[in-house]
């Protein structure tokens, strides 16, 4: 209590301990950010039950990142034609005017059997993930053989298919709760 007149002095009122619930409230803050940054982040989309319409198979997975429109670490397996081209992967960093509705895909890295892979999506793929089916009357591959000096061409239509995020493993989620707990149950005693 002041002297003189009952007066109060600012000092009478100050918080004990201000500093560790500031500093608290700013940690809580830090993971919140965090965690909301990790959600945004690019997804990695794996391929479901991929099959064309010569009983050929593909599978595999890439990343997309729908804040910047890029695709990279694609790794899709296509299963031999009954016709000509054998397996292949198709792989890479930059594909050929794609975008949130549509992967494609060139691969003619052979000199003898120049592919593509169209691979159309029926809603566009988001940071959020979930489950989105490929779109069937467009989507296919693509070749043509130069193998006998003769170009031939041919194509196979993807008669099933969809692609599913990956989800982000519990470990990184109970981390980043960690992270946010740490923030608000800290003693208020200690700095």
């Amino acid at each position: 209590m002041a002297q003189g007149g009952g007066m109060l002095e600012s000092s009478d009122y100050s918080l004990v301990g201000e500093q560790p619930v500031i500093r608290s409230i700013v940690l809580g803050v830090i993971a919140l950010v965090t965690m909301n940054a990790t959600q945004a982040a690019p997804v990695v989309w794996a391929i479901n039950d991929g099959a064309f319409e010569d009983g050929g198979t593909f599978s595999g997975s890439f990343t997309y990142d729908a804040d910047t429109d890029i695709y990279s670490d694609i790794s899709i397996n296509v299963s031999a034609w009954f016709i000509a081209p054998p397996a292949y992967v198709f792989t890479a960093d930059s594909p050929l005017n794609s975008d949130a509705s549509e992967l494609f895909l060139y691969g003619g890295v052979d000199y003898v059997f120049e592919r593509y892979l169209g691979l159309y999506f029926e809603t566009d793929l988001t940071n959020q993930g979930g489950t989105v089916a490929i779109y069937l009357p467009v989507s296919r591959e693509e070749f043509v053989d130069y193998g006998d000096g003769q170009p031939s061409a041919g194509e196979r239509y993807i008669v099933s298919g969809s692609v599913t995020a990956v989800p982000i493993p519990a470990a990184a989620w109970l981390f980043g709760s960690a992270l946010a707990g740490l923030g608000w149950l800290r003693p208020m005693g200690s700095c």
